[in-house]
């Protein structure tokens, strides 16, 4: 039979609202309050039971999506989609994902019986019991799927795929080294590749400015090291996103703001945390939202596909989140096999056998894949899963500390949720290893804290490590790993706040840390706004969140046309003038009617493009460009300087026979190409509205449109606290690829009454349930709903499902 959304309701399993449901597994019964709009509430006797809970309706409610990722993070992507996932399985395997899933699993099942062992369990069982005796989800029928059970190598697997996301060396350092191989360091000298900029109070005004660099950069050739090498001139980072960053449907993690205020910066006097993360655009998203409640634990916010551990939220003590920290935590090493040997690499003068893994991946409607890793002491060596890299004298090793440890991902989490005072909160930051997060903390009795948490690397100095190593000498090799407490990390600082968006943080032992950190404009942005004598209500940093003005954009702006203030450019036309009087008006706003951001969005691809693209090629431009999925930070960190150099080598047009150009004849250029293609686009200057070109469509991975949600028209933009990602190109209309994911409000004063969030489409998977899109509307309009944790209110304007015993 031909499954419809028309009959699903008949022919698939639909979400149990209300009622009862007997599973075997509990100790005692369980009741779930759905609310209105589909958050459960779950009140058990035991911390055991609620995850079980949690685990059946999580199940229930995201099967499909918990099937995706354990496909995607064990390497059997192939298994649903045939053929075309091979290249995410082979890169899955290769890296060390599933090593390291199988190992971390084996140390749990060994070790003691802690209160966390008992929560994962717990949970397993739970979304085991769902696939025991539940009917299977639309997306099943659709993938021709079957039903099976999940393990823990499925759990730990899922988080080593998400850490591998956003291991931003796969997608940045190939670049540069293209461009560096192709260009020479001269070009480097104006790209800020290696550092962010960190906002120290003396840079703070330069950034404002748009002409500063990261100390320790100071446009010098970048540092080297006797030990190496140059790259090949490959394309690389393209097959990546293809791979892993940019799979259609698939939310991908990559950025987030969190910002915290003590009661010195509130008018009512407490803490207010907030914090939006950045992911990538799909159907159904990527949180969970819940509320657990047993004897000693109040706990509200938003788990992952097979994860538990609340990542964002709060407890009845304190509020707890974070954004990617984004350090460097991949080396990648030229190096040299023994001749005639394949099995061999060259170490400190001597010949040393490679580790050799065969892996068998399965494939629908296929034969299976062989798949032989070869690993060294580093890491596994990458040439097979990357078509670029196919000559085999050159073997290329990636050392990543993710799998030089056990996952510790999920319990950091997990006893960052429980904690009740700083010093917990830091304990828990203590323990991850990657991927690397800034953990933000505050609570009701007025602390506020911001970890940066992950194992940083101490490297040689010297080490240039975004260049490719040299592997034959291990002197080139990490010396081990900084103690936690050499972490940049801030208690209730003086200035009342604590915010981070993704930029460079403090020194580490005193050394800036090499990082894919971007520009900072979003933590420029809370700086000028929290360094003043406001007092911020739960309205005002509500409203924060919507904010949606650049002032590096209008910087930027005013720079052209200081500029071009003689050129007969600018008027042209009638349309021409016209973007002129709209760029001078901007306030840097991107509201859905803003005209200006229409015509400076599309100003800054030609400007980038008239820049760069002669010199770097089509290929190797289109990689440093925003693509869906990732933006390439060294782009991110450098345009809010460039175009403010009068002099620099990026300026000459090396496709031209005239000479050097200037910064003048490239803005020129660039303004007249964006006003005609702008008057092709959208001939009548009226539908220059940002709302008309800026657009979001919620797809899934089955790309069946009877999933599909939208197109919406959004407001925001790319760095701004609304941040929204996509694809720099000069189309008519922008694809929104990457957005606020959620966004959560905790409001000391009264947690019970002022906790707000809001979820971009619904809460449910389900394309029938009245949850599957219903937050849509709020989401778009920049309104909050109220977390609710009291329980009689919960009661008031709830269903209740009953979870018996068998």
């Amino acid at each position: 039979m031909l499954i419809t959304l028309a009959n699903y309701t008949d022919a698939q399993a639909q979400v149990k609202y209300s009622g009862s449901v007997t599973v075997q597994g509990l100790s005692q019964e369980v009741k779930i309050y759905f609310d209105q709009y589909g958050v459960p509430h779950i009140y058990a006797q035991s911390e055991k039971d609620t995850y079980f809970a949690l685990g059946y309706i999580h199940a229930q409610e995201r099967l499909a999506q918990l099937e995706l990722y354990r496909r995607l993070g064990s390497g059997r992507f192939a298994e649903m989609v045939g053929k075309v996932g091979l290249a995410t399985d082979k890169m899955v395997r290769t890296v060390g994902i599933t090593e390291n899933a199988k190992r971390s699993a084996k140390l749990l099942r060994e070790g003691p019986q802690t209160r966390f062992k008992t929560m994962l369990e717990a949970y397993l069982a739970g979304v085991n019991t769902f696939v025991d005796t539940g009917k299977m989800p639309l997306e099943f029928e659709i993938m021709g799927i079957k039903k099976e059970k999940f393990t823990l190598e499925d759990i730990y697997a899922v988080t080593g795929f998400l850490s591998f996301q956003l291991a931003l060396g796969f997608r940045s350092e190939m670049t540069i080294h293209q461009i560096r191989q192709k260009l020479g360091d001269k070009y480097l000298k104006d790209l800020n590749y290696r550092f962010g900029i960190p906002l120290t109070p003396a840079n703070r005004a330069g950034l404002q400015k748009g002409v500063i660099q990261p100390k320790g950069f100071r446009g010098q050739a970048p540092l080297k090291s006797n030990g190496q090498r140059s790259l090949r001139k490959n394309t690389i980072t393209k097959q990546l996103a293809a791979n892993i960053q940019a799979i259609p449907g698939v939310p991908t993690w990559l950025g987030s703001n969190a910002w915290v205020l003590s009661g010195k910066k509130t008018k009512k006097g407490r803490v207010i945390f907030c914090n939006d993360a950045h992911l990538g655009v799909g159907q159904p998203g990527f949180w969970y939202e819940v509320h657990l409640n047993y004897p000693g634990e109040n706990l509200y916010g938003y788990v992952h596909a097979l994860n538990p551990t609340f990542i964002l939220g709060h407890n009845s003590h304190a509020s707890f989140g974070n954004t990617s920290l984004l350090v460097d935590d991949m080396d990648f090493y030229q190096e040299q096999y023994q001749p005639q040997s394949r099995y061999k690499i060259k170490q400190d003068n001597q010949w040393v056998n490679l580790t050799l893994r065969q892996e068998t991946i399965k494939v629908k409607g296929g034969e299976e894949v062989k798949l032989l890793v070869k690993c060294t002491q580093r890491g596994p060596i990458i040439n097979d899963v990357l078509p670029a890299l196919t000559k085999e004298d050159q073997p290329v090793s990636m050392f990543w500390v993710y799998n030089k440890f056990p996952n510790t991902f999920l319990k950091s989490s997990y006893d960052l949720s429980l904690a009740k005072t700083p010093q917990e909160a830091q304990k828990a930051a203590s323990q991850l290893v990657s991927p690397s997060f800034n953990m933000m903390y505050g609570d009701k009795n007025g602390n506020i804290a911001w970890f940066a948490s992950a194992r940083l690397i101490k490297r040689q100095p010297g080490i240039n490590s975004k260049f490719l190593l040299d592997g034959t000498n291990t002197r080139n090799e990490p010396l081990g790993y900084y103690e936690f407490s050499k972490n940049p990390k801030s208690i209730n600082p003086k200035s009342g706040y604590v915010a981070t968006a993704n930029n460079q943080p403090d020194k580490v032992d005193g050394q800036m840390f090499p990082g894919y950190y971007v520009a900072g404009v979003r933590q420029q942005r809370f700086m000028d706004l929290f360094n003043t004598k406001k007092k911020w209500s739960n309205q005002d940093l509500q409203d924060l969140f919507m904010d949606d003005t650049s002032p590096l954009f209008v910087k930027i702006s005013k720079e052209v046309l200081e500029v071009l203030k003689d050129d007969p450019v600018l008027s042209k036309s009638v349309n021409h003038r016209y973007a002129t009087q709209l760029l001078r008006k901007w306030d840097g706003s991107h509201g859905l009617k803003a005209q200006a951001p229409v015509v400076f969005t599309k100003l800054l691809y030609y400007l980038i493009k008239n820049t760069m693209q002669d010199e770097l090629g089509e290929q190797l431009f289109k990689e440093l460009m925003p693509n869906p999925g990732f933006m390439n930070e060294v782009l991110s960190r450098t345009y809010p300087t460039l175009f403010f150099k009068d002099k620099s080598i990026w300026w000459n047009d090396v496709t031209t026979n005239e000479g050097s150009e200037s910064r003048k004849d490239i803005f020129a250029k660039s303004y007249d190409q964006t006003v005609q293609e702008l008057t092709k686009q959208l001939p009548k200057t009226n539908n220059w509205r940002w709302g008309k070109v800026h657009q979001v469509t919620y797809i899934n991975f089955t790309q069946d449109k009877r999933f599909t949600v939208g197109p919406f028209a959004m407001s925001g933009s790319m760095d701004v606290i609304n941040k929204f990602g996509f694809a720099l190109t000069n189309n008519a209309v922008y694809q929104i690829s990457d957005q606020p994911s959620q966004r959560m409000l905790v409001d000391f004063s009264d947690r019970e009454k002022r906790s707000w969030g809001i979820l971009p489409v619904g809460n449910s998977g389900h394309p029938k349930s009245i949850f599957y899109q219903d937050q849509a509307k709020m989401y778009n309009k920049g309104k909050m709903r109220r977390q609710l944790t009291n329980k009689k209110e919960i009661q008031r304007s709830s269903s209740l499902l009953l979870l018996k015993v068998k």
